[in-house]
């Protein structure tokens, strides 16, 4: 007999745009309150790397489940890239629109980057902020650098422990080149920089990294997350791959964070009839 979990994989944040660069995107996030599984069923699990600066995120994936990377802040004359939530565009002084980036994440949730302010006045240079899983990117302005779109808020079903507060996939903030410079959206984004480089994404949520200013460059996206919640309860984080945080569910003091041997966890679930996860979970037979 089939049994549904609660699954969240959230992809790998994108890095921010170099020298008065756009914000980075969030990660592709996606939620299942009904992920069907089956006896005996092994799936896999990656958990994405942030992208570098001006780099894409990587994906995550829990079996059938695809989160997309972040996509990358334009820098100086260049868009944004488009990924799971795009990135924001880079600033530019010679009055050209640099628009951001398409988010691309289906199904679940990612949004667009936001275009940077176009100007022609070198110090009003202002980078758009990168999109969110629950808003767009906002576009720079005379007035500040676009603000990292808003992620989404899971603390009702995993708790305020994991993300930030239980938010997760917030865009990287635009750079400006005088203060204020775009703050990173709530969910692990990058505050972008005036006069240093981008602030990093959040890790394990799959923030976008923020907009460096000129001559430095954008902050490192943060680390992607998967979730996973059974139908007893139980909830194990995997924070890296073959990485995760199991449930206290077993005598002798098991639960914590591990990198344990594969085929030894796999024993050990098996004798315990529960939800074990080293790189993967399998299902117990006979559910």
């Amino acid at each position: 007999m089939a049994k549904t979990i609660y699954v969240l994989v959230v992809a790998g944040g994108a890095g921010g745009g170099d020298g008065r660069g756009g914000g980075g995107g969030a990660g592709g996030l996606i939620y299942e309150a009904e992920y069907e599984v089956t006896s005996k069923q092994e799936i896999a699990v990656t958990v994405g790397n942030g992208g570098a600066a001006s780099a894409n995120g990587n994906n995550s994936v829990f079996g059938t489940l695809i989160g997309t990377g972040g996509g990358a802040g334009g820098n100086l004359y260049q868009g944004g890239s488009g990924g799971g939530s795009g990135g924001g565009g880079g600033g530019d002084g010679n009055n050209v629109q640099r628009y951001g980036g398409a988010g691309t994440q289906s199904p679940g949730f990612g949004n667009n980057g936001g275009n940077n302010y176009k100007t022609s006045f070198g110090p009003d240079t202002a980078g758009g902020g990168g999109g969110g899983a629950g808003a767009v990117g906002a576009a720079g302005s005379g007035v500040s650098g676009g603000n990292g779109g808003a992620g989404k808020d899971y603390s009702a079903i995993f708790g305020a422990g994991v993300g930030v507060a239980g938010w997760f996939a917030g865009g990287g903030g635009g750079h400006r080149a005088v203060v204020p410079s775009g703050s990173g959206g709530a969910g692990g984004g990058g505050a972008g920089s005036t006069t240093t480089n981008g602030v990093a994404g959040t890790a394990n949520t799959g923030g976008g990294g923020g907009g460096g200013d000129f001559a430095f460059v954008g902050g490192v996206g943060g680390k992607g997350i998967v979730i996973v919640k059974d139908w007893n309860g139980y909830q194990t984080v995997f924070n890296a791959d073959g990485n995760y945080t199991a449930p206290a569910i077993l005598a002798g003091g098991f639960s914590g964070t591990h990198t344990s041997n594969w085929m030894f966890m796999k024993d050990m679930w098996e004798k315990h009839n529960k939800l074990w996860t080293p790189k993967g979970i399998i299902i117990p037979e006979g559910i």
